[in-house]
């Protein structure tokens, strides 16, 4: 079949290598003028099955667990927010129906477990190297903290997610150069979460998916997709129209008015986060893998001769401004955790990416209700983290295939 790919970020080039490996003939379409350039570029790099992330998931729906991981608290009003964003936050809030919650929680833990083992088996495969540290540390500063988690552990746990309590004088085991800056009652250690350079893969498989053929079209602006009952693709800056059999839009945020184009409605909030990046100035005082703080919603990760620590969540559309703020907050905790660590004097990377999330916390993935229309998008923060097994489950359901996880939970058309 012939298929076309909207967005070159690691959710689209991960599902086009799983379609160009299926022996289909594969064009790539990014409106940027290379690959993995917005949300792919300095993200947290974590791959993680403990979905300890800010924003994995909506708040547990229990009182209890208002201060719990993903707590909705956290997510601060940025300068352009709509009627539509506001009524989002309302509605991620709302979610009290514990069922409901709970199954959704575990078809994403599944996701995420698939899609590292996939990941790993296509880095064997094709030799792909990419930097890769292992462990996640989750901090707890208060055994309130830790009561309010203890739920959720015993439900990772009966998801095969590995979690191991350790004390204050443990800590050093794992992350030697860690210093407590703040009174710390206890951390969880994930020795399954690990930290990998999602740009640098998805580079890589970019240049897999070259040898078998895949086209690739930059600076490529959609304007439109018109059904004839296939895809028939129109670009701006003078790309001929291009018809294929089988389109999959994977361009997260930049979705929305394509998608609206096409009377497509998904409730889908955009969230901008930073980070920043910086030498290590000195390995022996650098992070051996990720360490995450529950309160302050920060997460400091080793990326191969680098330090990156990322925070925030600002709802609405991205302004270009930064927010101070929340940079001389990136600074401080790392110069907190990890003094001596990062080399400020010069190369320090300031970015500021967004992603999409949706209402229900589960990304969208597989056949909208137009003919021939895919959709690939709506990960969250867990993008990186789930790219390879939502590529290959969506590349099975293309040519009828029973994949390897069941894509219902996923649908588009659940809304």
């Amino acid at each position: 079949m012939k298929i076309a790919v909207i967005g070159a970020g690691i959710i689209g080039i991960t599902c086009a290598y799983e379609l160009a490996r299926d022996g289909h003939s594969v064009s790539v379409f990014e409106q940027a003028s290379a690959a993995a350039v917005a949300s792919s570029f300095a993200n947290t790099g974590l791959l993680s099955a403990s979905l300890s992330a800010h924003l994995s998931h909506p708040a547990w729906p229990n009182t209890k667990w208002l201060g719990g991981l993903g707590a909705s608290s956290q997510i601060r009003l940025g300068m352009h927010v709509r009627l539509d964003d506001l009524r989002w936050l309302h509605q991620w809030r709302a979610q009290k129906n514990r069922d409901a919650f709970l199954d959704n929680l575990a078809c994403t833990i599944r996701l995420a477990q698939f899609s590292q083992q996939h990941l790993d088996a296509i880095a064997t495969e094709t030799k792909i190297e990419f930097e890769r540290t292992e462990g996640q540390l989750l901090l707890i500063r208060s055994h309130s903290e830790l009561e309010s988690l203890n739920e959720k552990l015993a439900f990772l746990k009966e998801h095969g997610v590995v979690a191991r309590q350790l004390s204050t004088e443990d800590i050093p085991n794992v992350e030697p150069a860690f210093r407590f800056a703040s009174p710390l009652h206890c951390a969880i250690y994930f020795p399954g979460d690990s930290v990998g350079n999602c740009r640098q893969f998805a580079l890589a498989a970019k240049k897999e998916l070259q040898k078998m053929g895949a086209d690739f079209y930059f600076n490529a602006s959609l304007s439109g997709i018109e059904l004839k009952p296939a895809p028939h693709l129109h670009f701006r800056d003078g790309l001929p129209s291009m018809d294929f059999d089988h389109v999959v839009i994977c361009t997260g945020t930049g979705a929305q008015d394509l998608l609206d184009s096409l009377q497509i409605r998904l409730p889908m909030a955009t969230i901008a986060s930073y980070s920043l990046t910086a030498r290590v100035r000195e390995g022996l005082n650098a992070p051996r893998g990720a360490v995450h703080d529950q309160s302050l919603r920060t997460t400091i990760v080793r990326m191969g001769d680098r330090v990156r620590v990322s925070s925030g969540a600002d709802l609405g559309f991205a302004s270009e401004k930064n927010n101070e703020k929340t940079v001389q907050h990136l600074y401080h905790e790392l110069q907190q955790s990890f003094p001596g660590a990062a080399d400020y004097s010069s190369g320090v990377q300031i970015w500021k990416g967004t992603f999409g999330v949706m209402r229900d916390g589960l990304p969208v993935i597989g056949q909208s209700a137009l003919p021939g229309v895919w959709l690939n998008l709506g990960h969250g923060p867990n993008g990186w983290g789930m790219a390879c097994g939502a590529a290959r489950c969506l590349a099975d359901s293309m040519t009828h295939r029973t994949p390897p996880l069941s894509l219902e939970k996923f649908s588009p058309l659940r809304f």
